[in-house]
This record gives structure tokens, C-alpha cells and sequence, in this order.
């Protein structure tokens, strides 16, 4: 399953859904960061909070685009073994491929196309700002 919420992404309001995955209660999540909004001039620390605390109640945590350099920081300084970061859609869809089944929660603004991700033969969501699990 696949939830896609790729319309707009701001830092505030990604904070707040990985608070919330503690509440989603049991299940495999991988979380897949692209890029967010209004990260400002400290934008690399927050990426890295978002990841590490996304780490915690996520199965693997992948960042692509500007998310992928956090990321790689948190691997290579804290040797986060369920941070990945992805250099482009291909590698994250290979990443992805190799997991148990999982829900894929893919978030980012539109600057990252992570819709790409979604398998061949997935059902594609339909219309701007619109959230929907996509079942395999």
C-alpha cells in the first residue's frame, strides 16, 4: 500500500505526521522524504530531526533529493542502520523492491516527483492536494 502526499509539504506539517505514526499502531511503514518547505536557512538539521525522529517508529526511513544529504550524514555520524538515503527515483524503487510488504508513505512537495515511485500497474491519484492509499 502506498500513501502519496505530494502536493505540499511543509516542514511543520510532516513534523506532526511522523509524530503521529506512534499511533498508527502496528505495521511495516517506510517513510520517503523528498523536499519540504520552509526548512529556512537551517535547513540540513531539520532534515536530519524529521529523519532521526521518523527512524523510530519507521521500518526505514529513505531521503531523496535535498533530504538524501541528511540522510547520508545521519548513516555516516550516527550509524542510523534504517536511514537510507536515495540518489534519485530509480535507486529508492530498488530500495523499496527489496523490503517485506510495507506501507510506502512517500512525502514531499512537488519539487521531488515521488509519484515515480508507485509501481507500473499502480492506480495513480487523481487531482492536486489529493491524499489516497493506493492498494497493490
Amino acid at each position: 500500500d502506498y500513501l502519496l502526499d505530494t502536493y505540499k509539504a511543509s516542514l511543520w506539517s510532516t513534523v506532526k505526521l511522523v509524530d503521529d505514526f506512534v499511533n498508527w499502531g502496528p505495521g511495516r511503514r517506510v517513510f520517503v522524504v523528498g523536499h519540504l518547505s520552509d526548512t529556512g536557512n537551517d535547513g540540513s538539521r531539520k532534515y536530519r530531526q524529521l529523519l532521526r525522529q521518523a527512524a523510530l517508529s519507521c521500518d526505514l526511513v529513505i531521503g531523496i533529493g535535498v533530504s538524501a544529504s541528511a540522510a547520508e550524514k545521519l548513516v555516516r555520524n550516527e550509524n542510523l542502520a534504517n536511514v537510507l538515503p536515495a540518489r534519485d527515483i530509480a535507486e529508492a524503487r530498488r530500495i523499496i523492491a527489496g523490503r517485506p510488504p510495507s506501507l510506502i508513505i512517500l512525502k514531499s512537495d512537488p519539487k521531488v516527483q515521488l509519484a515515480e515511485i508507485l509501481p507500473d500497474d499502480a492506480q495513480r491519484p487523481v487531482g492536486a492536494g489529493v491524499i489516497r492509499t493506493i492498494v497493490r
